[in-house]
């Protein structure tokens, strides 16, 4: 039976990323580091007939390729404890990765403009008062704590730092969106590259409980203005046209509950997959790319949580299309642009998961990560 020095031996698979042509796929492979007491993570690059590492880590996520596939943008931080993630990017065939960006506390989420001469981030920094003291003096000074939350599972201390949206354009200085007294996470950006929606919140008990709020901002800059009201959301998208669509719920205490695609339709949300009675996301395993991705002709694609499987479908009107099922968690997937094939990692109960292929109704595993794993834990 698995025993605990068999934890070595696994390999998380995750978060593919088809290139743009269709053909090459980016993904993340992570692994606990027993020797270091850590985890280490590379991207690995699919390249249509082999897998091998595109990075050399050891703490690389979050692979996301510009929109003309000639780089790749990604998360990186270095080898010690206190190395926060920043961006790097690296040429589509390799050389060696810059990073860009030095926030005090990291980076948290990337996306290219569609146009692909920016970048939008959350980069999380020190609060005013504590931005000019040393570690020491940090861990010194008196906390006065006014808000809620203070702290969190695994990130420590919250009220002394601050996560914004920011624009990077390229070969430039990050210009900060959302400045102010709140943290903002998720930002997605307007097909037409004008704006950007994000997810904050806002409001006077927030803390207390679990709401938040969509906005958008100019990409330019300018006030955020809120879309609909108070509700509990994880996450936004744009569809093609541009119609802004959101995961979640619309009152702030329908969680537990199943949680939904909606549509902003005018003044109101549209709840485009609820009469399946099956979540759309969950919180573990992590689903990425999140929902809803978007095939060429405007439909969104997404996941369905059901009975402790996750699958991959189309939502086709009122039906929901199974693109990847059977008994396994699909952990993540990414489609061709015209939606005629999809790379996806997925995970069984005897298996911690591949990168597999699907196209035509007929599905290839493409990579042999967890071979060792597999082969000799039972």
């Amino acid at each position: 039976h698995m025993q605990p020095a068999d934890l070595g031996k696994l390999r998380r698979v995750w978060d593919p990323r088809v290139h743009p042509d269709g053909l090459r796929v980016a993904f993340t492979v992570s692994a606990i580091d027993v020797d270091d007491d850590r985890y280490v993570s590379e991207i690995w690059l699919w390249d249509g007939t082999t897998a091998t590492a595109f990075t050399s880590g050891p703490k690389d996520t979050s692979p996301r390729w510009s929109p003309d596939g000639s780089r790749l943008a990604f998360l990186r931080a270095g080898p010690d404890d206190g190395d926060k993630p920043q961006v790097a990017v690296i040429g589509a065939n390799g050389g060696e990765a810059t990073v860009i960006t030095e926030f005090s506390l990291g980076v948290s989420a990337l996306e290219w403009s569609p146009d692909g001469d920016r970048l939008a981030v959350v980069g999380t920094t020190w609060r005013d008062e504590w931005a000019d003291l040393d570690d020491d003096e940090r861990k010194r000074k008196p906390r006065r704590i006014s808000e809620l939350p203070y702290r969190g599972d695994n990130r420590g201390w919250l009220h002394d730092r601050q996560s914004h949206v920011y624009v990077i354009p390229d070969g430039a200085d990050p210009i900060c969106l959302t400045p102010g007294e709140f943290n903002e996470a998720g930002p997605a950006w307007h097909p037409d590259g004008t704006r950007l929606a994000f997810v904050s919140a806002r409001h006077e008990t927030r803390g207390l409980d679990s709401g938040s709020q969509i906005f958008e901002v100019a990409a330019s800059g300018g006030e955020a203005v809120p879309v609909g009201d108070v509700g509990a959301w994880d996450s936004v998208s744009y569809s093609p046209d541009g119609v802004l669509h959101a995961v979640g719920h619309t009152g702030v205490f329908d969680w537990p509950g199943v949680v939904r695609l909606f549509r902003r339709d005018g003044d109101s949300w549209s709840d485009l997959t609820g009469h399946h009675d099956r979540s759309v996301t969950t919180f573990s395993p992590p689903l990425s790319p999140s929902t809803p991705q978007w095939t060429s002709d405007g439909a969104p694609m997404g996941y369905l949580v059901d009975s402790g499987r996750i699958r991959a479908v189309l939502f086709d009107g009122a039906q929901a299309l199974t693109l990847v099922g059977g008994d396994r968690m699909v952990t993540g997937f990414s489609a061709r642009p015209d939606g005629s094939a999809l790379a996806f990692t997925a995970s069984e109960i005897t298996d911690p998961g591949e990168l597999w292929w699907s196209e035509d109704g007929e599905e290839r595993r493409l990579t042999s990560i967890n071979e060792e794993f597999r082969s000799t834990v039972t």
